[in-house]
C-alpha cells in the first residue's frame, strides 16, 4: 500500500468486507490476508480515503491510498473550536 507519492502506508487497516477476517499494513506497506477470488477488500487508514478492490484472481495486490480532502478537516476543525468556546455563527 502506498500513497500518490509513491511512500509507503504502514499501519493501514485491511479487511474482508462482510468479515471479522483482517490485518495491518508493516513500515513497508506490505501485508498479507487469505483470501477467496469472490471477496472484496476494504482499505483505509488514517488521513487517507477508504477504499474497496474485488481480489478477483489476484495473487499480489498493489493499491495506492488518496489523502482526504482537507476541506473537511478545516470544517470540522471549526466546529470544535466554536462549541469548545460555545461560538454562535
Amino acid at each position: 500500500i502506498s500513497d500518490a507519492n509513491g511512500s509507503a502506508v504502514p499501519g493501514a487497516s485491511i479487511k474482508i468486507k462482510n468479515s471479522n477476517k483482517g490485518t495491518s499494513s508493516n513500515v513497508d506497506g506490505k501485508f498479507y490476508l487469505s483470501a477467496s477470488a469472490n471477496q472484496t477488500l476494504v482499505l483505509s487508514a488514517i488521513g487517507y480515503s477508504s477504499q474497496e478492490i474485488k481480489v478477483g484472481n489476484q495473487s499480489v495486490v498493489n493499491v495506492t491510498l488518496h489523502h482526504k480532502k482537507k476541506r473537511l478537516l478545516l470544517k470540522r476543525r471549526r466546529f470544535f473550536f466554536f462549541r469548545f468556546f460555545n461560538i454562535k455563527n
